[in-house]
């Protein structure tokens, strides 16, 4: 009797699935976590050389050299970043420079939901085994020298930006303005 009870009372009511469903299965609270803080440090690993590399140049007074880092040096960065960390890495804005930099739907979708925040917050969560990590990038001091008011752009710089993107999107910013955002994911294991 006291077996009977004690099925009746562990039984389900929900019943089983059948082949056709899926069935949810919650991931590792730990294995999350390790993924998001893998996606933090592609964050700071990638944001850190870039922006080691654009201050370098900026400081040698060479407003086409500086430009050009982010058109040569960032994506070999990227993947530096990439196989170092295991991660995937990268940098977007809603106003492009470099149409490859559009980034995935999920970082457009948060670029277009805080355009008009002023320090909106970043972004760091869990969906459907991936870790995703967000950072904003706001415009400083240095960022006016190749995104600034065309107006205050360098005649080389203007040059070269013309040239190399001719539909560049990316001047007519302010000091602390949001510029755009840098993001990584990393698989849940």
């Amino acid at each position: 009797m006291l077996l009977l009870l004690t099925l009746a009372c562990s039984s389900s009511t929900e019943p089983a699935p059948t082949a056709l469903e899926t069935v949810d299965v919650a991931t590792d609270p730990a294995a999350e976590a390790v993924a998001l803080a893998k996606a933090s440090e592609g964050i700071k690993a990638f944001g850190g050389a870039l922006k080691s590399k654009l201050l370098e140049e900026v400081g040698k007074g060479d407003a086409v050299v500086a430009a050009s880092v982010c058109a040569q040096d960032a994506p070999a960065i990227a993947a530096r970043v990439a196989l170092d960390k295991g991660v995937i890495v990268g940098r977007s804005s809603s106003k492009l420079r470099n149409p490859e930099n559009a980034g995935p739907d999920w970082v457009q979708a948060w670029l277009a939901d805080n355009q008009a925040e002023v320090r909106p917050a970043g972004l760091s969560e869990v969906v459907d085994g991936e870790a995703r990590v967000l950072k904003p990038l706001y415009i400083e001091g240095p960022c006016l020298t190749c995104h600034g008011p065309a107006e205050s752009l360098s005649d080389p710089a203007r040059a070269f930006l013309s040239e190399r993107y001719p539909d560049d999107q990316a001047t007519g910013y302010s000091m602390g303005e949001l510029r755009g955002a840098i993001w990584a994911t990393a698989a849940v294991r």
